[in-house]
This record gives structure tokens, C-alpha cells and sequence, in this order.
């Protein structure tokens, strides 16, 4: 999707999307491929799925896409974004990043949440443990500031939206505080 060659049919990519968002839902309703990190194929579909549809809105901002499909997208980010366990791992956040870069972090209820257990899941060093298997891993110091790349941009995207309801609160208070006009 980077290069759009001259034959790009942008019908045929959205049924693409379309077909590889829906089968999501098949196979977390069924069996889950678990890879060496402990992932599961299907949240990684989801980060996948995500991406493209990112990086879909951003090349093609004009055209319309299936409410049907965002939403289903956006739900499996919503999912796979949430902690279990009380745990973060990279998948959570790079699912957390998605829903902020594609305007949607409205539908994730538990936000305040996540930033603190993400704070607190933060290293001395300053680093986000990826959170998976390390034994399997040729070099999970490179998942760490992986990890620990999108929760700083989470927590940037945080800020900015906290800042962001406290202006609009202002503006929509009352106007007894504003200074008199001689």
C-alpha cells in the first residue's frame, strides 16, 4: 500500500481487508495459533488488519470506507488492547497506538487504567518489558524498546488528549470567570 502501483484496485484491497478482518472473528471464536512469543495469530491479524486500514485512511482520506468494517476493526483493537491478567504486553500496546492514531480511543472505556498499569509496568531504566517468553527470543532487548517506543507514544497521545478535554471544559464553562469588558 506504500507503492500504489497503476493497477491498485481499491475495491479489491477492501474486500481483502473486508475478508481478512471478518475471519478474525472466526478464529477467536475457535482455535488460536499461539507463536513462539506468545502471541496469538489472530491479535496479530488484528495489529495487521489495523495497520492496513491506518495506513488506507491516511493514502486514500476521501473515500468511504464500510461503517460494518471500522467498527469491526476498531472492536478488535478495542480487544486486543485490553491487558489480561493485569499484564501489558506489546500487543496490547501497539493495539492502544493504533486506536489513538485512527481517532477511535473514545471506544477503549478502560484508558485511564491502562496508562496506570503501563506506568507501573515500566522498568527502573525506563523501559517497557515486552512481555512474553524471553527464553524463545533471539533478542528480547529489541521487543523491550519496541514496547517501550509505543508506550511513550501512548503516553504522549495521553497527554495531549487530557490537555485537549481540560481546554474544551474551559471553553465550555460558564462565563462569569471571563474578565469584564469596560
Amino acid at each position: 500500500i506504500f507503492y500504489v502501483k497503476e493497477n491498485f484496485n481499491i475495491e479489491k484491497f477492501l474486500i481483502k481487508l473486508e475478508e481478512a478482518t471478518y475471519s478474525l472473528n472466526y478464529v477467536n471464536t475457535n482455535i488460536k495459533f499461539i507463536d513462539f512469543l506468545g502471541n496469538t495469530d489472530n491479535d496479530l491479524g488484528v495489529i495487521k488488519v489495523g495497520l492496513c486500514y491506518l495506513l488506507f485512511m491516511e493514502q486514500f482520506p476521501l473515500i468511504k470506507i464500510n461503517s460494518k468494517l471500522q467498527n469491526n476493526i476498531v472492536d478488535n483493537l478495542v480487544r486486543t488492547a485490553t491487558p489480561h491478567q493485569g499484564k501489558i504486553n506489546y500487543i496490547n500496546t501497539q493495539s492502544l497506538m493504533l486506536l489513538f492514531l485512527l481517532k477511535k480511543i473514545h471506544k477503549f472505556p478502560k484508558l485511564d487504567e491502562y496508562i496506570i498499569l503501563l506506568i507501573k509496568t515500566q522498568k527502573d531504566n525506563g523501559l517497557l518489558v515486552h512481555g512474553f517468553n524471553s527464553y524463545l527470543m533471539e533478542d528480547p532487548f529489541e521487543y523491550d524498546i519496541l514496547h517501550s517506543c509505543f508506550g511513550l507514544i501512548i503516553l504522549l497521545e495521553y497527554q495531549i488528549l487530557k490537555k485537549y478535554k481540560e481546554i474544551t471544559s474551559l471553553a465550555s464553562a460558564p462565563a462569569i470567570f471571563a474578565p469584564k469588558k469596560h
